[in-house]
């Protein structure tokens, strides 16, 4: 993914496509602290005056970068596939926030191999699952796209794979690793939900489980699916919810509306997809944000997803995020973590945001 400035685009809407950018990146990360802890180091090079670069050192980890127009398809798709157990970068060089794996397979050379024989089954099953009805969707084609063709692999691999039989592929299915193959058909599942499950497609799952050596786990892998979907529409809507007490005296223009519409596009299901778009100028009381701070388990993305919120949506005016800034600490002050913590985290999103924002505004002068 790269975040340039398109041509006359003024500073507040490239600020408002470099939050969208963040904001699965946020959503993803698999230990928020981790995460922004290259920012925090990065900070304090620069207090003591030495020289911080940014590139594969100083990039920030996260669990997924999963990118498209149904950016809710992606999200919950690369869960089910476990794609979170494989370390992306978020490399902020050059055309702006990049993710992939690191390209050298001698750093990691076997879970590089693993991730080729996911991503090569995958790409089979996938396949089969968007042929099952008798028409590919225009979900199904990015997710195939997206997923899989875009995942971070060499390009000779990548192209390796799309050339591959899938009826090959699948034939050698046995020799993967169990889990994988479980990982696999948790993401061929969450394919055949995208555009609603047809016989067809429902008759194709039983007989890829059997393929697989898994036709006895069919009930448990769409359980687990659906797990997945939950926990994700849970983070998505508490994220929401938080974004929109800070955003509040904006919820009727154009940015803040823009920004939260891009924001319910991660939750993992159409339904609550359209629950928040729905919900977008009603608001949500601060006594709900701070229950939500106080039970949700990773009350730390509440607060970058806010904190990104503010920086996306106010862009260039710096009264306008100082008072936002401002709302959001006092939400985190009535709650149990405190403002300290939120203080942190709005300083690790402001370097992050800066980062991607000047990687595009360096991109777009290039251009």
């Amino acid at each position: 993914m790269t975040t340039t400035q398109a041509p006359g685009e003024g500073i507040e809407q490239l600020a408002l496509r470099t939050g969208k950018d963040l904001q699965l990146v946020i959503a993803a990360a698999r230990d928020l602290p981790s995460t922004l802890e290259p920012l925090r180091a990065k900070r304090a090079r620069k207090r003591v005056g030495l020289a911080a670069g940014v590139g594969g050192a100083t990039s920030a980890v996260v669990g997924a970068g999963l990118i498209a127009a149904n950016i809710g398809f992606w999200a919950s798709i690369g869960a089910a596939l476990g794609l979170a157990s494989i370390p992306l970068l978020i490399t902020l060089a050059g055309g702006g926030v990049a993710f992939g794996l690191p390209r050298r397979k001698s750093r990691d050379p076997e879970r590089y191999a693993r991730a080729r024989r996911q991503v090569e089954l995958a790409y089979a099953c996938f396949t089969r699952m968007a042929e099952a009805d008798g028409r590919i969707s225009d979900e199904e084609r990015l997710i195939l796209r997206g997923v899989l063709l875009e995942y971070p692999l060499e390009l000779a691999d990548r192209e390796a794979i799309q050339r591959a039989d899938a009826a090959q592929v699948l034939a050698g299915a046995a020799s993967f690793d169990e889990e994988l193959r479980r990982q696999v058909l948790q993401g061929t599942w969450m394919l055949a939900e995208a555009d609603g499950v047809s016989s067809e497609e429902e008759a194709l799952f039983e007989e890829l489980c059997g393929e697989l050596g898994l036709r006895g786990e069919a009930l448990e892998i769409k359980r687990r699916s659906r797990d997945h979907q939950a926990a994700l529409n849970d983070l998505v809507t508490a994220m929401f919810r938080a974004c929109q007490q800070v955003l509040a005296p904006s919820l009727g223009d154009a940015p803040a509306i823009d920004f939260l519409e891009g924001l319910a596009q991660i939750a993992a299901t159409p339904q609550t997809r359209r629950s928040l778009r729905n919900s977008i100028r009603g608001g949500f009381s601060a006594g709900g944000v701070v229950r939500s701070l106080d039970e949700h388990g990773e009350a730390g993305k509440l607060y970058a997803q806010a904190m990104n919120g503010v920086r996306a949506v106010y862009g260039g005016s710096l009264s306008a995020r100082k008072e936002a800034r401002a709302r959001l600490l006092e939400l985190a002050e009535s709650s149990a973590t405190g403002a300290g913590l939120a203080k942190k985290i709005c300083a690790d999103i402001d370097a992050l945001f800066e980062e991607a924002l000047g990687a595009a505004l360096r991109a777009s002068r290039a251009s």
